[in-house]
């Protein structure tokens, strides 16, 4: 534990939500918060149509930056006057910057869509590299109104150690905000009765999928006095999570899933949820090792 949450903020009202979010969190485990705004000068074509290089202040963007934190940061301290704060406006690329302060972070926290003036939009090419590098759970928050508190927290499993990950974060937090924890895994028998399928089979399928999610209620349960509940869902993952997340104060999923194929898969619903859930996601990665 490094008690401290990194947050990238990019002037847009997603990163002020992100920053929201995050002190809140940083109240339940006695953390701080540093604020990390990246200004990046953008390559310059050596040729334009008027035969002019425009001037890019790269000084002057760096003072709207630390002028756009200090008054957000002021805001904060109105609102969540014990969270301890760092404003840092720093020369380079988000993605390199936080891949690297994520190393001694415990949650990383971005919004779940940017704007483009202190640097391109945190969600895109930006927040699906850092859910692939960040070395600790990448927290990806909506943009919206401020959302009435379930106390459920949803964390979806697939059996692989990505998700196993996500399973033992999930419980964490649970504890931390006395939330019931509803552990998801889906199904989805895609033959039906057919000349490649069979109601036996169908029912096998359910079969192990259940078992699968017998197990991780069980891991969770082991490491916890909170309420753990299991739903198996025939569906897809992504749109199961979604529906969940409606109802929930926060979804959790592994980075990654089993196999060569599961991998790719289990990112791409891992950036669907983060893409249309109406509460925060928090990605997690397995430890190496």
């Amino acid at each position: 534990m490094f008690d401290r949450l990194v947050v990238g903020f990019d002037g847009s009202r997603a990163a002020i939500g992100a920053l929201e979010w995050a002190a809140e969190e940083a109240e339940l485990r006695g953390a701080e918060v540093d604020v990390i705004a990246c200004v990046f000068a953008p390559a310059l074509f050596p040729v334009w149509p008027a035969g002019e290089i425009p001037v890019y202040d790269i000084d002057a963007v760096r003072a709207d930056a630390e002028a756009d934190l200090g008054r957000v940061l002021t805001d904060l301290a109105r609102t969540h006057p014990h969270v301890r704060s760092e404003p840092t406006v720093v020369l380079g690329r988000a993605v390199d910057v936080l891949s690297a302060e994520s190393k001694s972070a415990d949650i990383l926290v971005v919004g779940a869509t940017g704007a483009g003036r202190i640097e391109d939009a945190l969600l895109g090419s930006t927040a699906h590299v850092l859910a692939r590098t960040s070395a600790c759970p990448l927290a990806l928050v909506p943009f919206g109104e401020p959302r009435a508190k379930m106390d459920r927290i949803v964390v979806g499993t697939d059996g692989s150690e990505h998700s196993d990950a996500a399973l033992d974060w999930a419980v964490d937090e649970a504890v931390r905000r006395d939330a019931e924890l509803v552990v998801v895994h889906t199904w989805f028998y895609p033959y039906g009765v057919s000349a490649f399928g069979s109601f036996e089979m169908h029912d096998r399928t359910r079969v192990d999928a259940s078992l699968v999610l017998g197990t991780a209620v069980d891991r969770c349960r082991e490491r916890t006095t909170v309420t753990v509940r299991g739903e198996l869902v025939e569906d897809s993952a992504a749109p199961a999570l979604i529906a969940e997340a409606s109802q929930a104060d926060l979804i959790v999923v592994g980075s990654r899933g089993r196999g060569r194929f599961r991998r790719l898969l289990f990112g791409s619903v891992a950036r669907a949820v983060a893409e249309h859930s109406p509460c925060p996601v928090v990605i997690v990665r397995s430890t190496p090792g």
